[in-house]
C-alpha cells in the first residue's frame, strides 16, 4: 500500500500552496472564530478531499491552477463544517482521540441541555 507522501508527491507544490491558502482563508479578525479555525487546523487530518481535487486537476495539467486550489480549499472548509455540525448534533466530545471543537466551545452541552429541558416540560395543548 502506498504511503501518503507517495500519493502527495505528484502534486506536492500544489498541495503546499493549498495549505498556505487554507491557512490564509481561515484567518479571522473575529475573536469568536480565531480559536475555532486554529483548533481545526491543528487537529491535523489527511486532507484527502483537497488532495484528490488536486490529483484530479493534475490529470488535466491544472493542479496549480488558482481555481483548482480554490476548489481544494472550499472542499476542505465544507468538510470541516460538516464535522463540526455532526459533533454538535451528536453531542460528541471526542474525535480521533482529541476533544471536539463543539465540546471545547460548550455547544454540545448547551444543545443537550436545551433538548432535555424541552423534553421535560409538560405538554400544554393549544386552545
Amino acid at each position: 500500500m502506498a504511503h501518503l507522501d507517495e500519493i502527495i508527491a505528484p502534486v506536492e507544490a500544489a498541495f503546499e500552496a493549498f495549505r498556505q491558502r487554507l491557512d490564509a482563508a481561515t484567518r479571522s479578525e473575529e475573536p469568536f472564530m480565531r480559536p475555532i479555525t486554529r483548533d481545526i487546523l491543528r487537529s491535523g487530518g489527511k486532507q484527502m478531499r483537497p488532495l484528490l481535487t488536486l490529483l484530479t486537476a493534475a490529470l488535466h495539467g491544472e493542479d496549480g491552477h488558482p481555481k483548482a486550489l480554490a476548489g481544494a480549499v472550499l472542499i476542505e472548509m465544507i468538510h470541516w463544517s460538516t464535522l463540526v455540525h455532526d459533533d454538535v448534533i451528536d453531542e460528541a466530545y471526542v474525535r480521533r482521540g482529541q476533544a471536539t471543537t463543539s465540546s471545547r466551545k460548550g455547544w454540545a452541552r448547551r444543545r443537550g441541555r436545551r433538548a432535555t429541558e424541552r423534553c421535560s416540560r409538560p405538554h400544554r395543548p393549544s386552545s
